[in-house]
């Protein structure tokens, strides 16, 4: 490996090292509505059929985004 080659190699894995997402949880005592509107933008002019769910699971218990209980699990129009 020629010393151009390995500047790129290096540069590539500082570049990978700082874009590296990490997931967050996110966390609440407050209901979390969560909103999937599938890749689509919310328009002024007509409605979108988007997928809601709301995570509440009561007074004193801590709500997060990767519950699997929810108290609406659905579909909503939104515009």
């Amino acid at each position: 490996m020629n010393s151009k080659s390995r500047i790129y190699f290096i540069n590539a894995l500082l570049l990978l090292t700082c874009f590296q997402l990490k997931a967050q949880i996110i966390r609440s005592n407050l209901p979390l509505l969560l909103i999937n509107t599938n890749g689509l933008s919310i328009p002024d002019e007509y409605k979108i059929t988007a997928e809601m769910k709301v995570v509440d699971l009561g007074a004193g218990k801590e709500n997060t985004d990767t519950s699997n209980t929810f108290a609406f699990d659905g579909t909503l129009e939104l515009s």
